[in-house]
């Protein structure tokens, strides 16, 4: 594989989560740790990464990453355009690649105003839908940001290739956002290496068990999966009901928002929060996550049977029988749906082994890198050929 210079650019890659008494080694989450997996197997495979962030400049030398880190400041934002335009003149990187949603794609093309090197985009979050989930200033300020740039810039000023995680992020990327099909590759980034090889207990005949993973917002599915539970108890009386939490912060708000008879589990890496557990509930009631949900894909690929929300890209990932869908704030179908799994073992255990599988096959690093090195080779062309034009 081509050895480059690769400059990533990614939102949170150097900084604690909300919980200032957490350490700078907690797993990153989301799109950071969608970019940190990519620069990590960048590296593996010879290229020279530099990830630029937005995080205080004293974070830096804190934090422990196998490629070497920059920063524009606190939060990307038009004030620190220069500082990026700046580092990645000081970098001269084969390839410039932006992770993100509608913010960061705007902030990308601005960029681009006086920069050279070839620019790829992957969206992690759908902008769209993002914009639709959102709700009152929020949702005003998205659409007015998104309806004020797209007249003032081509829908890809500057972008010479854009990366889709799933073909509905392709399709609704091409109709709601009008960037050209042609340009855009869908490339299903590799689930982490530890799910790979770090399966927990494999599901019990008898289990009974049900997890949370999805967070603890009503966005999430929280109140959701509350409601569900007497559905659930009422088939299945000794059913157990957990919630998997991310920080000490959510383990806090967590034990003031569920009763008593709910175990929180964790903080900690999602593969101990899933031992013994036969199914995972992730009832998403708006796009509120990076999409597919890389929790979700963690699950399939630790031999888990999910449980989700017809939401973004989920049909596409739990389809064919590799888990079940359920209507946003359904609480009915989603007790229903659980109840259904946790009562018929052979059914829980073959949704399980189709879902990982797929993911195994699917969602391999290998493959992955392949073809965004390929797109590097893509936007660098398309570059070539614009210099020549203006040439002429």
């Amino acid at each position: 594989m081509d050895s480059l210079k690769v400059c990533l650019v990614s939102s949170l890659l150097g900084e604690t989560r909300s919980d200032v008494s957490e350490s700078f080694d907690n797993p990153l989450e989301g799109n950071a740790r969608i970019t940190h997996e990519l620069g990590t197997q960048l590296v593996k495979a010879g290229s020279d990464v530099v990830v630029v962030t937005d995080s205080p400049e004293k974070n830096i030398p804190q934090l422990h990453r196998p490629y070497r880190i920059r920063t524009v400041g606190h939060r990307f934002s038009v004030e620190n355009l220069n500082r990026l335009r700046e580092i990645i003149r000081q970098l001269k990187p084969d390839v410039v690649h932006f992770h993100g949603g509608q913010q960061i794609y705007h902030y990308a093309k601005l960029s681009r105003i006086r920069s050279c090197a070839p620019t790829v985009f992957t969206f992690t979050f759908i902008p769209s839908l993002v914009r639709k989930a959102a709700v009152g200033s929020r949702r005003a300020m998205l659409t007015l940001l998104h309806i004020a740039l797209e007249n003032a810039l081509p829908s890809t000023f500057g972008l010479d290739r854009i990366i889709a995680l799933t073909s509905y992020a392709k399709d609704n990327l091409a109709r709601d956002g009008r960037i050209p099909r042609k340009l855009i590759s869908v490339i299903p980034y590799g689930v982490p290496e530890t799910c790979l090889t770090e399966n927990p207990e494999h599901d019990v005949e008898d289990g009974r068990n049900v997890i949370l993973t999805s967070g603890i917002t009503k966005e999430r599915g929280l109140y959701t999966f509350l409601s569900c539970m007497p559905i659930v108890r009422e088939k299945i009386p000794d059913a157990k009901f957990m919630v998997a939490v991310r920080s000490p912060l959510e383990a806090r708000e967590c034990h003031d928002r569920v009763s008593p008879e709910i175990r929180i589990l964790g903080p900690g890496p999602l593969v101990e929060s899933l031992t013994s557990h036969s199914v995972i509930a992730m009832p998403f009631s708006s796009h509120v996550s990076v999409d597919p949900p890389l929790s979700m894909l963690e699950c399939m690929a630790l031999g888990r049977a999910v449980v989700s929300t017809a939401i973004g890209s989920i049909p596409e990932i739990l389809g064919s029988n590799r888990g079940a869908i359920v209507s946003p704030w359904d609480h009915v179908g989603l007790g229903n749906a659980i109840s259904t799994l946790l009562l018929d073992g052979p059914l829980r255990r073959s949704v399980a082994e189709n879902a990982q599988n797929y993911v195994n096959q699917k969602y391999s690093w290998p493959a992955a890198l392949a073809s965004i090195i390929e797109v590097y080779h893509q936007a660098g062309e398309a570059q070539r050929v614009r210099r020549l034009a203006r040439a002429c």
